[in-house]
């Protein structure tokens, strides 16, 4: 039988690890812009700067997607019989790096419509009294939904469509 084992691949670890690091790095950019504003406007950190909120907004995501892209790979090699290195799955991410920051792209657009869609159902929601305060939540939580389904699947599935290596077989 085939067990994936965290002794067998440390690299099922470090991704994830990697994803932290983004996070952090995203978080903590985002803290020391919100402070030096802060400190140098004499208010509260009400409103960071935009270039670090963008930063934020660009590094999160991007880690988040860049490790499941490079552990959806390790795990099919795996799966497959071989036994990818950490190298061997960085690399595949970093040669498909351009489809990771295209699905960003097309996810930062996604949030974009989703805000703007948000807006516009709230107005016909207005409009319609207190149906529309009844019909609001679940319209929108339909749209949400099928939007983080779809953004938890597309990313592995593209690691696994677009596997230009030959992976080993079982037979």
């Amino acid at each position: 039988t085939l067990k994936i084992a965290f002794r067998q691949d440390p690299e099922l670890l470090l991704f994830p690890t990697l994803t932290l690091l983004f996070v952090l790095l995203g978080s903590g950019g985002t803290y020391y812009a919100a402070s030096a504003s802060a400190e140098a406007f004499g208010l509260l950190p009400m409103q960071p700067p935009l270039i670090a909120l963008a930063a934020a907004a660009v590094l999160m995501p991007f880690g988040l997607m860049f490790s499941t892209f490079c552990t959806t790979r390790t795990v099919q090699v795996r799966l497959n019989g071989g036994n990818a290195s950490l190298l061997q799955s960085f690399g595949f991410g970093l040669r498909n790096l351009h489809r990771v920051v295209l699905w960003l792209l097309l996810s930062t657009g996604a949030f974009l419509v989703l805000g703007s869609l948000r807006s516009a159902i709230r107005k016909v929601a207005d409009n319609l009294g207190p149906l529309g305060d009844l019909l609001e939540g679940p319209v929108m939580w339909l749209f949400e939904t099928a939007w983080r389904i779809s953004r938890v699947l597309v990313v592995p599935a593209m690691a696994v469509s677009y596997t230009h290596l030959t992976l080993p077989t079982n037979r």
